[in-house]
């Protein structure tokens, strides 16, 4: 597992058991190693979602996919993302790992 995937898996863990600060203290840590912008890693959109950031998680989903994220391929039809299926934006998104 990369680095980004580890920290992006820790964000959402502290993110659903409703440690936002520090989710988001993860997730800012991340784009600053990034160069000011969030690795494209399916795991950290479902972070941003999980802390009400839908406009942020949609756009590094689209980047994750467009990367050919390893982590989003083989998690993408998980529950963690199934409240982006439920944003037409995402669904959206979503379908083209299905192609």
């Amino acid at each position: 597992m990369r680095p980004a995937e580890q920290r992006g898996r820790f964000a959402w863990i502290l993110a659903v058991a409703g440690r936002s600060a520090q989710a988001r203290s993860v997730i800012e840590q991340l784009r600053k190693e990034s160069g000011g912008k969030l690795p494209p890693v399916g795991v950290i959109a479902v972070a941003l979602e999980r802390l009400g950031d839908m406009d942020s998680a949609l756009v590094v989903l689209a980047d994750a996919i467009a990367k050919h994220d390893p982590w989003l391929l083989q998690y993408s039809h998980n529950e963690r993302f199934d409240r982006l299926r439920k944003d037409p934006r995402g669904l959206t998104l979503m379908l083209k790992l299905d192609v």
